[in-house]
């Protein structure tokens, strides 16, 4: 089914598409996460428009996405302000060795060895197991709902969570955003206001706003699950047993 709300404010899938509506989602995006509008867009604008700038023909015709138009086309009116090939690959290697990332993607596999080498030990680990499982899903559940999730949403969120905790590839608040988004339904009124939010009122009216929430409430719930409490409560006693501390 559609996330999008059926009734008479029901959204057109036509002007969704109008280069209006998808500049000012465009400008959005810019404004909520800079990092990723760089890598995601402008960096491939510049590509694209590089592309096109470097065909020999005096006409091209270029198909490309409509996020990227506007973009692609203030570089071309403004080729001096082109990076180079070599300045956008460096670009792309300029982050280095990505630690945050190692370290997230070692915390879980940190707990699967914990409870292999306790149960290699003779250590009876099912009451740890429970009690990482309850956790995770208490954690998952109070993030969702936190965040001003349906009930149903936050029970989906919490059921997910202790797998989403030991596979680094996964995150609870996916799921929870997934359900969130077929009680909650997008508005054509949501898309437009996106660039017009300027109180709390305006951010908790906003259906789009309000699904996001509940995927970062979610995972804020299940990362302070995995970093603080599993780890006093559950990891650190059993690592202790493990090594006759």
């Amino acid at each position: 089914g559609s996330v999008f709300s059926s009734d008479e404010e029901e959204l057109n899938i036509e002007e969704l598409k109008e280069q209006s509506n998808i500049d000012q989602a465009m400008e959005y995006f810019k404004e909520i996460s800079p990092g990723a509008y760089t890598a995601l867009v402008k960096e491939r604008d510049a590509y694209l428009a590089k592309g096109i700038l470097g065909i020999p023909e005096d006409k091209v015709i270029a198909v490309v996405g409509a996020g990227h138009r506007e973009g692609i086309i203030d570089y071309l009116d403004n080729p001096e302000t082109l990076p180079s090939y070599r300045e956008l690959n460096d670009m792309d290697k300029k982050g280095g060795i990505p630690w945050i990332k190692i370290i997230l993607a070692l915390i879980p596999i940190s707990f699967v060895v914990i409870f292999f080498l306790a149960w290699m030990n003779g250590i009876h680990i099912e009451g740890d197991i429970v009690q990482f499982v309850v956790i995770s899903m208490i954690m998952g559940f109070i993030g969702s709902i936190v965040s001003g999730s349906k009930i149903q949403s936050a029970i989906i969120g919490g059921l997910v969570a202790p797998l989403t905790i030991i596979h680094p590839l996964l995150a609870a608040g996916w799921f929870s955003g997934l359900a969130e988004a077929k009680f909650r339904r997008v508005r054509k009124q949501d898309i437009n206001n996106l660039g017009k939010i300027e109180s709390f009122r305006d951010l908790w009216n906003n259906n789009i706003v309000r699904i996001l929430l509940v995927v970062v409430g979610t995972n804020l719930g299940v990362s302070i699950a995995t970093l603080i409490i599993l780890p006093s409560q559950v990891f650190i006693p059993l690592f202790m047993k493990i090594f006759g501390g």
